[in-house]
């Protein structure tokens, strides 16, 4: 058979070598779910007024990950329901979301915005304060959450109504 090259032809015809191929963040993702089934148990409580789910990796974690609904959605869309949270709803992509980053090795952690009966949208001068009070209350009382919330601490909201990135006074 015909032997491909790693090589390509620049402009000028010269063959230029290749570098090697780079792994994005969700490649990344994939391969975890692939190499690590895990079971989605989701804890549901409400923290100082604040609808919260959240779940260790079963390792040692690497992180914490808050996880921000988009509108007309709430924490409970991100785990299927479970004897811990038989609220929740587990939408297909949130709990790919969480099922990804649990094998990644992330705690993860999804909270609901304060609005749960009109739009249920974020509002950062509402939420922004109930959110940093009930993450301080989660890492006070869960000596496991504390620990991994000081290594690093991300997080990705869905939807375009939630600005993007949360102010950094919430975490």
């Amino acid at each position: 058979g015909k032997k491909e090259s790693t090589a390509s032809n620049t402009s000028s015809g010269a063959p230029r070598e290749r570098s090697p191929a780079r792994l994005s963040g969700t490649m990344l993702l994939h391969m975890a779910a692939a190499a690590s089934p895990v079971t989605l148990s989701g804890t549901y409580e409400v923290i100082s007024g604040v609808e919260t789910v959240w779940q260790k990796p079963d390792g040692a974690p690497r992180g914490l990950l808050f996880l921000a609904h988009g509108c007309q959605h709430g924490a409970i869309d991100f785990w299927p329901q479970a004897t811990k949270c038989t609220q929740c709803v587990g939408l297909p992509e949130e709990v790919r979301i969480t099922r990804y980053a649990l094998q990644a090795g992330w705690a993860v952690v999804a909270m609901s915005s304060a609005d749960r009966a009109f739009s249920r949208c974020w509002s950062f001068e509402e939420d922004g304060p109930a959110v940093a009070g009930a993450l301080k209350t989660l890492r006070a009382a869960k000596r496991s959450v504390r620990k991994v919330a000081r290594k690093h601490l991300i997080s990705i909201f869905r939807g375009g109504g939630g600005g993007g990135v949360p102010p950094r006074r919430w975490f």
